[in-house]
């Protein structure tokens, strides 16, 4: 009797323990929180650890963010899933080409889920790799989105400037794949290299009588030098942008010059209070006291929104019991609804015009 005491009072322990465990969901997050890309990662890490506390005020389970820095490094990246792997159920807004090709074929072979991609690349949203369940429109789409606008306004005439590395090539490999459908004509295109880049040169090549819009597919601050090194020669024509510029660094370079660029965006503003998404976002950002509100910040934030639901229906948090919720399930965020059963659904993309005094206005 004694041992069968015992015996019951270990599985009494034993079992209280495992349900001690479960309370507590572990996601994954890496990130740059070193190098040149660290204020973004720092900025991802903050806004994904609002999003969770603000879960955790009153909502189960309570969700714990296990944060990994790879300084952009794929090597560290990949790394960085393997460490994360066993303790974690998922992992929730890698960012950029980089970073998240990595995690994406380090998660590969055991189908460990990496939701949310901060990043355009295709291949995150290939149905061969189903473990990966891309929030954000894909680089096709952003381009979609800007080409329709230049339809509607009878722009026809394109320079574009290329960021000549992973990200700005798969860009315009879309870019020329759908170009003739939208009427628009490639009448000048320059590459830009990222690490030794001629602004001067690029302007040079691009600035054509004919020219009625810029394009660019380079980053935020290859396009401040762009447009900078534009303005110097001549005046610029209309600025077309992809979401990843739409930021304060860019706004800032460009401050002054009223009407002269349009943004794709990936999410709904960040700033208006239409959409209770939005609302909910603000919200979570007064409590943490972050003042900043951005484009980045708010993708930062669904992202683990939509992780969270799907702990919430998965039947034991387990990774591959998330995965199965995130591809059953239809989310439905206060104004912003996702699903993942049909790989080629398609995002939300919005339009945002940047006003002379540096904000933007959808």
């Amino acid at each position: 009797m004694k041992n069968l005491k015992c015996w019951m009072a270990l599985v009494g322990f034993f079992c209280t323990v495992a349900m001690a465990q479960n309370d507590v969901v572990r996601l994954g997050q890496i990130v740059p929180l070193s190098g040149p890309l660290a204020n973004v990662g720092k900025e991802i890490n903050a806004v994904t650890k609002a999003a969770i506390e603000q879960h955790n005020a009153s909502g189960k389970p309570k969700i714990e963010l296990l944060t990994e820095d790879d300084a952009n490094n794929p090597d560290k990246s990949a790394a960085a899933v393997v460490t994360l792997q066993g303790k974690t159920s998922g992992l929730v807004s890698c960012f950029g080409t980089v970073g998240c090709m990595a995690q994406m074929k380090a998660a590969q072979a055991s189908g460990f889920p990496l939701i949310g991609p901060i990043a355009g690349a295709a291949s995150l949203r290939s149905k061969q790799m189903p473990h990966v369940f891309a929030i954000r429109a894909s680089a096709k789409e952003e381009l979609q989105r800007l080409l329709q606008f230049a339809q509607g306004t009878g722009l026809t005439q394109f320079a574009i400037a290329v960021q000549d590395d992973g990200f700005g090539q798969a860009y315009f490999a879309d870019l020329k794949a759908i170009a003739a459908d939208f009427g628009v004509q490639l009448t000048a295109i320059s590459m830009l290299n990222p690490q030794t880049p001629n602004y001067a040169a690029l302007v040079s090549e691009l600035n054509q009588p004919k020219i009625q819009a810029l394009l660019l597919l380079a980053n935020a601050s290859h396009s401040v030098g762009i447009l900078k090194a534009w303005r110097e020669k001549t005046t610029l024509p209309f600025v077309m942008n992809l979401a990843g510029q739409a930021n304060g660094l860019f706004a800032n370079g460009l401050k002054g010059y009223a009407g002269a660029a349009a943004f794709v965006t990936a999410t709904p503003s960040p700033w208006e209070k239409k959409l209770a998404l939005q609302r909910d976002y603000q919200a979570a950002m007064g409590e943490a006291k972050i003042t900043n509100l951005s484009y980045l910040g708010f993708e930062a934030y669904i992202n683990p929104r939509v992780a969270i639901e799907a702990i919430k229906r998965s039947k034991d948090r387990m990774p591959a019991s998330i995965r199965l919720a995130l591809e059953r399930n239809q989310f439905a965020l206060g104004g912003m609804d996702l699903g993942f059963g049909d790989r080629s659904s398609k995002r939300f993309t919005d339009m945002a015009l940047l006003k002379a005094d540096g904000t933007f206005k959808h």
